[in-house]
């Protein structure tokens, strides 16, 4: 019986030691309670049996040794496959001299300037383009123009229109001629943006004030000037530009305006309309034609102007400026004071920038824009012949007058100069 136990407890040791030797990776506390278990069975086996006890004891102690080996030899096989560590290595300041080749440096050189002639040809073909795109203006006259410039001053005969009583023309005409050229470039000055209604108005309460001469506009505030000029379009920044144009002409020009359309055109809140206005109504010169809304529209309603030659691909101007080019490009140096008034006043009466009067016009049969128009369009007219008129129905009536209704805050802006 004791040998058997004796067999019996070598068995199960062997057995322990090949299971740790096979699986190193196990943990302590888990191999010293298979042990235990082992022990608990050799001890219920036989408790007795005292060489049991020693093989068990000499059991732990082998286990013990072979996971201390185990884990060793884990740690080493994890160093061996682990990358060496490269050692840093520390730089070192490197010192680089540049040496200037007289040849790399002519080659710079002659890219550089050929870069600059390349910039210098481009800059060139684009004031070439744009000096074409500014000469494209046709020079010959519209066909049957004077016809129907014949017709509109005919149509202007009876002078009813805002601007024959309230335009810079009416300014100063009992001062001498020195306060009546400030009368006019004030006026002028104000206009933009404004009815002639509306400047008028203001131009008398700046005389009766005593602010319509260079003198009075300078002993004066900038406030007061603004509250005597409202309500014209941008009234606050008009008077801004007043104050410091007074000054302009008494430091430059001797408490006089200027004579020419440059100069004019340098003074604070003077554009090239109002320039050439004051040298036609100021100092009785022509430089140029005064192009505001009014004859900007009905130039190119008649097709008197274009971006181009006039035919059946008609290209509008694009704005007063334009319409100004064109214009002169054609139209006799003798006519270009009085075109102003003459298409304003027709503008502010028969061809309004809205709803234009067709059917009053005596121009219509000679209008490409006849009856194309607002309420003297087809839709709303039908049109009979040249001396018969238009034939007007309850139904268009109804519809004009609503449209007008609606409207009419639009018109009285649109129709501003």
């Amino acid at each position: 019986m004791g040998q058997a136990l004796d067999r019996l407890g070598k068995s199960a040791v062997k057995r322990s030691l090949a299971h740790q030797l096979k699986a190193p990776g196990q943990s302590r506390a888990v191999t010293k309670a298979s042990l235990r278990a082992t022990s608990s069975v050799a001890v219920t086996a036989g408790k007795k049996n005292e060489t049991v006890l020693s093989l068990q004891e000499e059991s732990v102690r082998l286990t013990t040794q072979a996971m201390d080996h185990s884990d060793s030899k884990d740690q080493t096989l994890a160093a061996a496959t682990r990358e060496p560590s490269k050692p840093r290595k520390r730089r070192k300041s490197v010192k680089i001299e540049f040496e200037e080749h007289h040849i790399g440096s002519q080659l710079v050189a002659l890219a550089d300037a050929s870069d600059a002639a390349e910039k210098v040809d481009a800059v060139a073909v684009k004031r070439v383009r744009k000096k074409k795109e500014a000469l494209v203006y046709d020079p010959a006259p519209p066909m049957r123009w004077l016809e129907v410039l014949e017709l509109i001053k005919e149509m202007r005969k009876g002078r009813d229109a805002p601007v024959d009583s309230c335009g810079a023309e009416r300014v100063g005409l009992d001062v001498p001629p020195r306060e009546r050229r400030f009368a006019v470039l004030v006026a002028a000055l104000l206009s933009s943006q404004t009815k002639d209604e509306v400047t008028h108005g203001a131009v008398q309460r700046l005389s009766a004030a005593g602010l319509l001469t260079l003198e009075g506009v300078l002993g004066a505030t900038q406030e007061e000037v603004q509250r005597l000029i409202y309500p014209v379009g941008f009234h606050s920044r008009k008077a801004g530009y007043l104050k410091a144009l007074v000054e302009i002409l008494r430091r430059d020009f001797g408490g006089d305006i200027p004579s020419t359309a440059q100069e004019l055109m340098a003074l604070p809140g003077l554009g090239p309309k109002m320039a050439h206005l004051i040298m036609n109504v100021a100092w009785g010169q022509t430089e140029g034609i005064c192009v505001d809304t009014h004859v900007h529209r009905i130039s190119n309603r008649l097709q008197w102007v274009s971006r181009g030659e006039r035919g059946a691909a008609h290209v509008l101007t694009k704005d007063a400026e334009d319409t100004r080019a064109a214009l002169e490009a054609w139209l006799p140096r003798d006519e270009w004071i009085s075109i102003n008034p003459l298409l304003v006043g027709f503008g502010q009466t028969i061809c309004t920038p809205l709803r234009p009067k067709c059917g009053e016009c005596l121009a219509n049969e000679l209008c490409p824009a006849a009856f194309k128009e607002g309420a003297s369009s087809p839709q709303f007219h039908r049109k009979l012949g040249s001396n018969q008129g238009i034939v007007r129905t309850p139904k268009t009536e109804a519809v004009e007058e609503a449209v007008g209704a609606n409207m009419s805050i639009v018109v009285s802006r649109a129709e501003r100069t």
